[in-house]
């Protein structure tokens, strides 16, 4: 009989020294200047793209599925481009984790518009879904938008398992957000939303089967959250997306778009619809900064083979 390991409670055990020493390392780096770390962050991402063939394939399999009508040279030129703003995506966090001043990202807000429609919600007493599909760049957006709005906002995020990691997100994320909230229990977030607060919500993850119904996004019959018609019903929140891209010079443009129309309904597929039509053209305006590295189509439906198993021809459950 297999002897049960025991649950490591300290986060300074030995076993995570290794995650502790590159945490002071990354700090060191954080103070260096934004310009040197927007070219450390390619480097990272042209690492990832040579050295990490299995998130390569992901993302191959995406890009060639999602854009079957590009030429394999411009497919390849924006998976290149999203590894490198992956890459950039994380030098970015780092500077937010171990900000030197909080004047040193002052030149990266370029445009806001849209303003209205959050202010108008907001000022009604209405809650807001900020409905994001993950764009590489939304750490950087996010305080651009806490700095310049002033409006506090709350997220809902997957919390790591790793204790130091769990910590440390923890710690940064309630340095910025009002609020964190967890999948698993959505409660709380409802509450918030009730009473008139700003939650970011992204829509764009792979479900599971599990209050998920499947249509298309990008013409891929997708498995697509229904939880968010439900809780958009369940609040009176608003449905607000918001699109953000790093232009040529670094700086952002960040847009909200207008509530949307006919949301929630009484169709879950129509709602699971309206928000996949949304987010399609955001993402294709410049599909380089999306995520593509993430399995987005893993989710299938009974007796359907996943994109990402046709190579071997069998579907993983």
């Amino acid at each position: 009989m297999k002897k049960k390991r025991k649950k490591i409670k300290s986060i300074w055990h030995p076993k995570y020294w290794g995650l502790h020493l590159g945490f002071f390392i990354l700090k060191l780096i954080a103070y260096l200047p934004y310009s040197f770390k927007y070219q450390l962050g390619k480097l990272i991402g042209l690492l990832l793209y040579y050295c990490n063939k299995p998130m390569r394939r992901i993302c191959e399999i995406n890009i060639q599925t999602c854009f079957s009508n590009k030429s394999h040279e411009k497919q390849t030129k924006i998976i290149k481009k999203s590894f490198i703003n992956l890459g950039r995506s994380f030098t970015d966090a780092m500077s937010l984790a171990w900000m030197r001043s909080e004047k040193e990202f002052d030149h990266l807000l370029h445009s806001v518009k849209g303003e209205d429609y959050i202010n108008n919600a907001l000022n009604s007493g209405q809650g807001v879904m900020l409905l994001f599909p993950h764009l590489t760049n939304m750490y950087m957006v996010g305080y651009l938008l806490l700095k310049k709005l002033n409006i506090p906002f709350s997220i809902m995020y997957h919390s790591p398992r790793n204790p130091v990691l769990k910590k440390f997100a923890q710690q940064r994320l309630d340095k910025y957000c009002e609020k964190t909230f967890n999948r698993k229990n959505l409660k709380p977030m409802l509450a918030h939303l009730k009473t008139g607060h700003l939650v970011w919500y992204a829509p764009d993850l792979d479900p599971g089967k599990k209050n998920a119904v499947f249509v298309p996004f990008f013409g891929v019959e997708a498995a697509t959250h229904t939880a968010t018609a439900k809780i958009a019903k369940a609040t009176g929140a608003a449905a607000i997306p918001i699109s953000f891209y790093r232009r040529k010079d670094k700086s952002f443009d960040i847009r909200f778009h207008p509530p949307l129309n006919n949301f929630p309904s009484d169709d879950p597929i129509a709602d699971a619809l309206n928000i996949n039509k949304t987010l399609e053209p955001i993402i294709q305006k410049h599909p380089e900064q999306y995520l593509w590295q993430y399995r987005r189509f893993a989710t299938v439906q009974k007796g359907k083979i996943s994109i990402y198993n046709l190579e071997k021809g069998k579907n993983k459950p």
